[in-house]
């Protein structure tokens, strides 16, 4: 049964695709988890017997805690069928972090395994509401599901969200917003009709929930992986078993599963979908060698309170081409608009802030700067949100995006571009991936930069490249290479464990710098008495770079024509930077001291000679 218009035409909503899909292909294996397989017409049916038992509870939303298996995805179907709000919880998350989320929910209903009911039923008794596990909503009931259809609009989705900022916001989405999101990217993307599916997403993010309607309703077959509960040779063999012809995930998640998968397994994956984060075309290299079959390559710009912005889709080989990938154009629906910092829109080539507007965005999102960030026309038919992302339109006439407005880095007064150091870094390191980030030491903010894989770092040739190509202001700090940057819960970089990493090096000197023979150079106790006065008569340590000690790009300008009136010598501009620690400055003015000193008295010497008739 499906609604329909008043001229008896089945109205364009997800319960009446996916109903077209059951029909068209019924046996056909719909999704493959780690516990098994299920097709069409069977998780239609088992989703129906589900909503029935949901709609019989007549609650308006209900919470999801389910690993990713079969049970997880008939309880989005069968929410969707009892016109029931989801709100997908991971279940791996802390007791205490469910139970914060359950509060915060509001839910009427919880749907979860065995294991976690025991362990949230006082909690559920406490806020009156109704516990329900699989087995309860797979008993067999005299009544058939007769509403089949719900309304046909909606609320479909709540989706939690913390972003780079880390506050937690609750995204709300209409149906109809999602049936354009699925059929938009089908369309952007050039995804073959009934292809089969792989996607290594967070199995709660708007990534993967999307993906997963976009499979069903174009006939696919959804591979979906637990990366918590299974490796990634579990993962590698069922994606070769169903013969995936597409692999969609974040850069650094699919970089990890490359990085240990056998390409001859690959050979079926024609295309991959790339988004989340930004990519660069030197890491792009490392995946492409994994997929040797590789036809097209796509990469979207989008984020959870949008779903699709931008995207492109092209043969790999133009993608190695570009010296910065862009995010491509905006999907049919969405307009992009950048404002500069002074709140006018910009001109092309011009930096600011990305705006979205579009009818087909989040309808409603809750928690901080809400308001600000979420804005509906007068008549509600379009909204607006400011995305917080920085972003120009190239001589393409394609949106770059140029990372988070939040990663902008300002010390006293000077604003630092993380991407510009990165993208230096990237080009003098066989290096996959840079990050820079602010750090907090001994209440002054500098620069580091993280860097993987693992590499034997010469410091003084990367700050001296570094001095010849940026300001001195760009200049990091403290470096730190690493096998592989962590991940957060949804397969991005976790920024905040690096930055922990960083710190923890920073506290333990020998792993940054060298340390000073047991006799210092002579000038080692005028230098460190420079420095001292210039940095508020702190003590200065003459083993660890003056950067980590409170300088900054004016205190190093202002020691350095110290240094060069103090002890009479020319000293370059980089001379700070090639030269970080006072001990390491130390040995370089001594030596050019003693150089200064022994061209004085060969000279005086051949003087001498000259005089005396030699």
């Amino acid at each position: 049964m499906q609604r329909v218009d008043t001229e008896g035409k089945a109205l364009v909503t997800l319960p009446n695709l996916f109903l077209q899909s059951v029909q068209r292909y019924g046996p056909k294996i719909a999704i493959a988890t780690i516990d098994g397989e299920i097709s069409f017409e069977e998780l239609n049916r088992n989703a129906e017997k589900w909503a029935y038992h949901l709609a019989h509870l007549a609650q308006a939303k209900c919470l999801i805690i389910l690993q990713p298996g079969l049970e997880y995805y008939t309880a989005l179907v069968a929410c969707m069928k009892a016109n029931c709000l989801a709100i997908p919880v991971d279940a791996t998350l802390p007791q205490a972090k469910i139970m914060e989320l359950m509060t915060d929910a509001g839910a009427g209903m919880c749907l979860c395994s065995e294991s976690v009911a025991s362990t949230i039923s006082l909690h559920i008794q406490q806020n009156s509401t109704y516990i329900l596990t699989p087995s309860d909503l797979n008993q067999e009931t005299e009544s058939k599901w007769i509403n089949e259809i719900p309304a046909d609009d909606f609320l479909l989705h709540c989706l939690y969200t913390s972003g780079s900022s880390g506050r937690q916001t609750r995204v709300y989405f209409r149906q109809s917003s999602m049936v354009h999101d699925v059929l938009t990217s089908w369309e952007t993307y050039r995804i073959n009709k009934e292809s089969i599916n792989a996607n290594l997403g967070a199995y709660t993010s708007s990534l993967h929930i999307n993906g997963l309607w976009r499979s069903l309703i174009q006939g696919g077959t959804y591979i979906s992986g637990n990366v918590k509960k299974e490796g990634w040779p579990e993962l590698q063999s069922r994606i070769y078993n169903y013969n995936a012809t597409v692999l969609q995930g974040q850069p650094a998640l699919l970089r990890s599963y490359l990085a240990q998968a056998v390409p001859e397994k690959h050979n079926h994956i024609r295309h991959l979908v790339l988004g989340g984060e930004e990519i660069r075309p030197s890491q792009l290299q490392a995946l492409l060698s994994a997929l040797p079959a590789l036809e097209l390559l796509t990469y979207n710009y989008s984020c959870t309170e949008t779903m699709l912005i931008c995207s492109v889709t092209k043969p790999a080989e133009v993608f190695l081409a570009w010296q910065k990938v862009p995010a491509g154009l905006p999907g049919p629906g969405k307009t992009i608009r950048i404002y500069s910092e002074n709140g006018t829109l910009a001109t092309d080539g011009e930096v600011g802030e990305i705006f979205v507007e579009s009818p087909f965005i989040a309808d409603t999102l809750e928690g901080p700067e809400a308001e600000l960030r979420l804005r509906k026309s007068k008549d509600d038919h379009s909204r607006t949100y400011a995305t917080g992302d920085l972003g120009r339109i190239n001589e393409e006439g394609l949106l770059e995006h140029l990372g988070r407005k939040d990663r902008q880095i300002k010390i006293n007064g000077v604003r630092i571009d993380p991407v510009l150091i990165e993208n230096a870094l990237l080009s003098l390191l066989d290096a996959s991936q840079v990050l820079v980030i602010p750090i907090q030491t001994e209440g002054h903010q500098q620069i580091a930069a993280a860097i993987s894989p693992s590499l034997s770092l010469d410091t003084h040739y990367l700050n001296s490249s570094l001095a010849e190509k940026l300001p001195l202001s760009h200049i990091p700090a403290l470096y730190i290479s690493m096998d592989n940057f962590p991940l957060t819960e949804r397969g991005k970089t976790d920024v905040h464990a690096i930055k922990n990493s960083l710190l923890e090096s920073l506290r333990n000197p020998d792993t940054i710098s060298a340390q000073p023979s047991e006799r210092g150079p002579t000038s080692l106790h005028q230098i460190c008495s420079i420095w001292s006065s210039f940095l508020e008569n702190k003590a200065i340590k003459s083993d660890i770079p003056l950067f980590h000690q409170g300088a900054d790009s004016l205190t190093a300008m202002l020691g350095l024509q110290k240094l060069q009136k103090t002890f009479h010598l020319e000293l370059p501009p980089s001379f700070i930077v090639s030269f970080p620690t006072p001990f390491e400055q130390a040995k370089e003015i001594d030596r050019k001291m003693l150089e200064n000193m022994h061209k004085h008295v060969k000279g005086a010497n051949e003087d001498l000679v000259k005089r005396l008739g030699f």
